[in-house]
C-alpha cells in the first residue's frame, strides 16, 4: 500500500489525479496581508469604540445587548 502525500504535495497530486492543472497562485503578498490586518483592526476598533456610547446611552440593558451584537 502506497502512504498519501502530505500538505501541499497531497493536493497537487490530488487536483492532477482529476486531469486538472494548477492555475491559481496560493499566496499572500504584503499588500493583501496589510489589507486582512487593516480590515480585522478597523472592526475591532468599530465594536469598541460603541461601547462607550452604549455605556452612556444605554444603561444595562444595551450593555448586555451590545455584548450580543459583539458576539453576532
Amino acid at each position: 500500500m502506497a502512504e498519501a502525500p502530505v500538505g501541499e504535495a497531497a493536493a497537487e497530486s490530488s487536483v492532477e489525479s482529476g486531469g486538472y492543472h494548477q492555475e491559481l497562485k496560493r499566496t499572500l503578498g504584503s499588500f493583501q496581508v496589510f489589507a486582512i490586518s487593516f480590515a480585522f483592526i478597523s472592526v475591532a476598533v468599530g465594536i469598541f469604540g460603541t461601547y462607550d456610547d452604549v455605556l452612556q446611552n444605554a444603561g444595562p440593558v444595551g450593555i448586555w445587548l451590545w455584548l450580543i451584537a459583539v458576539v453576532g
